[in-house]
């Protein structure tokens, strides 16, 4: 991927190649999870849970998604 907004090319490993597929905006944080724990069945979902969040976050803070923020 080539983030324009930043500091160029950006590589994703496997988990979270995956993750970004599902960052299409139909997909809740929640259901991304389920997904991966679905997927990834040998790994626990704290640690599922811990990864995708601290994806997301890098994601956010390098400008490459924006979070849409529905609580209702």
């Amino acid at each position: 991927m080539i983030a324009l907004a930043t500091e160029g090319l950006v590589r994703f490993n496997p988990l979270a190649s995956a993750i970004w597929l599902m960052l299409d905006g139909q997909n809740t944080i929640t259901s991304i999870i389920e997904n991966i724990t679905t997927a990834y069945p040998d790994n626990d979902i704290l640690s599922i849970d811990s990864d995708v969040m601290s994806f997301v976050d890098y994601l956010v803070n390098h400008r490459l998604i924006v979070l849409n923020w529905s609580p209702l």
